[in-house]
């Protein structure tokens, strides 16, 4: 994992505070989190915790301001992403519920 999001505070808060949303796929992708899946749902929640949508990829994600980057215009593809710098998928965590 690349020890930006480890080490910084930013990413940790996002991170706790969309682990737990059931139905979405959490990808480190680089320096950024990609959120993917059955995210309709927790669109309030990702928009929050300052989320941002990419209509073009059909994903949201996070950034920081100092790990923004610049693509010149082109549309570079989620795989292309991926297959430049690295992902790893995020296991969340299931709530349990008392009955």
């Amino acid at each position: 994992i690349n020890n930006i999001i480890i080490d910084n505070e930013a990413y940790r808060v996002v991170m706790e505070a969309i682990i737990h949303i059931p139905e979405i796929i959490i990808e480190l992708v680089g320096s950024w989190i990609w959120v993917s899946g059955n995210t309709f749902a927790a669109k309030d929640i990702l928009k929050a915790n300052k989320f941002m949508w990419a209509s073009t990829k059909k994903m949201w994600f996070f950034r920081t301001d100092e790990n923004k980057a610049s693509s010149g215009g082109k549309n570079i593809s989620i795989s292309e992403i991926k297959s430049k710098y690295g992902s790893q998928r995020v296991n969340t965590i299931k709530r349990c519920s008392i009955a």
